[in-house]
C-alpha cells in the first residue's frame, strides 16, 4: 500500500510538472509570439496590397482565395518535410512558423479590404509630406485598422490556442506538448478520471470566450467620421487605385 501511494504521489506531481509546462507554452506560443507576429505580417501584407495597382492587387487577391480553399490536410506532408530539412522537427518553431506568412490567407485579407476604406486623400496628404511607406503603415494605417487589429488578433489566439494537428505532427517530446495534446495524453492515461479531465478541459475553455469581453473599447480617431472613411473622389465608393508610399 505505501509504495502504491508513493507511486500514485509521484504520478500527480509529474503531472502537475507536465500541465505547468504545457500552459506556459500554450500561452507563450498562442497569447504571444503567434499573436504578434500574425498582426505585423497579416496587417503588413495587408497595406502592400491595397497600394498596389488593379491587376496586381486582383492578382494577389485571387490568389488568396485559392489558398483559402486548399484544404490544409493536403500541405501536411510538404510542411513535415520542409521542417525536417530545416531541423525544425520537434520545436516550437514548427508550431508558429505559420504566422510568418499572415497565419491564415484570410487575416490578411482582413487588412486589405480595410485599408481598402481609407480614402486616397489621406495618403496623398502623407506622400506629400514625405512620409515613407512603413510610417504610412504604422502611423496611418495600423490607428484606422484597430478594430481589424483587435478581430484578428483575437481569432489568432483561438487558432493557436486550440490547434492539436500541428504539436501532433511536430513536436516529439512530451516536455514540449502544448495543453491541447495534454489533455490527449490524460485521456489515454485515466479514463475513467472525468474529474481530471473536465479540469483540463476548463482550462483550455475558458481562455477563449474571456477574450471577448476584455478586449478594449474601439475608439473613432480624432476628426474622422464615418463619412470621411466611405467617401473617395467622384461617385465611386473604392478607388480604382492605390497611391503607392514613396520608400
Amino acid at each position: 500500500m505505501v509504495s502504491n501511494a508513493d507511486g500514485l504521489a509521484k504520478l500527480c506531481n509529474d503531472l502537475s510538472d507536465c500541465t505547468a509546462g504545457w500552459l506556459s507554452a500554450q500561452f507563450t506560443l498562442g497569447g504571444l509570439v503567434g499573436v504578434t507576429i500574425t498582426l505585423f505580417t497579416a496587417s503588413l501584407a495587408g497595406f502592400a496590397m491595397a497600394q498596389l495597382p488593379d491587376r496586381p492587387r486582383q492578382a494577389l487577391v485571387l490568389t488568396a482565395v485559392l489558398v483559402m480553399m486548399a484544404p490544409s490536410s493536403g500541405m501536411w506532408l510538404a510542411r513535415f518535410v520542409i521542417f525536417k530539412e530545416l531541423g525544425l522537427i520537434d520545436s516550437y518553431g514548427t508550431l508558429v512558423a505559420p504566422a510568418l506568412m499572415g497565419t491564415n490567407a484570410s487575416f490578411v485579407l482582413l487588412f486589405y479590404w480595410t485599408f481598402r476604406r481609407v480614402p486616397l486623400e489621406l495618403f496623398e496628404a502623407a506622400r506629400l509630406d514625405g512620409t515613407g511607406a512603413e510610417r504610412c503603415w504604422a502611423q496611418l494605417g495600423l490607428p484606422l485598422a484597430r478594430p481589424t487589429l483587435v478581430a484578428v488578433g483575437i481569432l489568432t489566439f483561438v487558432h493557436y490556442w486550440s490547434d492539436f494537428v500541428d504539436p501532433l505532427l511536430f513536436l516529439k517530446s512530451e516536455s514540449r506538448y502544448t495543453l491541447a495534446i495534454g489533455l490527449r495524453i490524460l485521456q489515454q492515461l485515466d479514463i475513467t478520471n472525468w474529474p481530471l479531465l473536465m479540469a483540463g478541459a476548463t482550462l483550455m475553455t475558458v481562455p477563449t470566450p474571456s477574450a471577448w469581453p476584455k478586449q478594449p473599447r474601439i475608439k473613432r480617431p480624432h476628426g474622422l467620421s464615418l463619412s470621411t472613411l466611405t467617401r473617395s473622389r467622384g461617385r465611386r465608393s473604392w478607388p480604382r487605385r492605390g497611391v503607392r508610399c514613396p520608400p
